[in-house]
């Protein structure tokens, strides 16, 4: 398993350091090797982001300058999928965070206590291949392994759809039914937001009255029939 690169960024420095430190303990726990680094302005971490990839990110909200709310949207709108987990003690802004896709929201007060159940989930994601990848056969019948985080949403069109990957306009068609790709992908963080429609959760943006935005400016079309199931679905991710 390769080496984690972990940030954390708290305008309490001595704050910072006892988090990353904790971080890097429990996911030795797990037999996870990791580099985690600190910060006390998400100015920084910004400037850093432009040299470096990181693979988690361990944000405060209530920063000065720029918050980590403001930053996360900022990631996204620039496509970045970086793993963002809110350490806060503001959590009244929780649903507010949803708009910068994040994996986790952990209360200040109760960190330590959360911190392992976290690590232990996030670890388990990493050690099952599965969820990384998925297997699919092309028009002429090749086999395709296609990264999941990459693919965005997927349109279908009868018994062949039509996967959109991340970076790309225009997507391409694989053999399949939307009804198989939604039972391989939920359990990856993909919804069903309408009939002919599968949704990666990490791109949504915003949802409104019967659309689905997301962070690559595309609008998906959310069925009336799926709307409440899919608005449940959705924050239980988020919880």
């Amino acid at each position: 398993m390769k080496i984690l690169k972990i940030a954390v960024c708290d305008d309490d420095l001595l704050l910072a350091r006892i988090m990353a430190e904790t971080i890097q303990k429990t996911f030795l726990q797990y037999n996870v090797q990791s580099e985690v680094v600190f910060y006390d302005r998400l100015t920084i971490l910004k400037r850093q982001l432009e040299q470096k990839n990181f693979d988690l990110l361990f944000l405060d909200i209530d920063m000065p300058l720029l918050d980590g709310i403001t930053f996360g949207k900022q990631l996204r709108a620039s496509h970045n999928p970086v793993t963002i987990i809110y350490v806060s003690g503001h959590e009244e802004r929780v649903f507010e965070s949803f708009d910068a896709k994040p994996y986790f929201f952990m209360r200040k007060t109760t960190f330590l206590e959360e911190i392992g159940k976290v690590v232990q989930r996030f670890v388990k994601e990493m050690e099952n291949t599965a969820f990384h990848s998925l297997l699919v056969k092309d028009e002429k019948n090749s086999l395709l392994s296609l990264n999941i985080g990459q693919i965005v949403y997927i349109e279908g069109e009868m018994k062949l759809q039509k996967v959109f990957l991340l970076g790309q306009k225009s997507g391409f068609r694989v053999k399949s039914t939307l009804n198989h790709l939604e039972q391989e992908l939920e359990p990856k963080g993909f919804l069903r937001a309408h009939k002919a429609y599968l949704v990666n959760s990490r791109y949504i943006r915003r949802i409104e009255s019967g659309i689905i935005l997301l962070s690559t400016g595309v609008s998906i079309p959310l069925g009336r029939t799926k709307a409440k199931e899919f608005l449940n679905a959705y924050v239980n991710l988020m919880a």
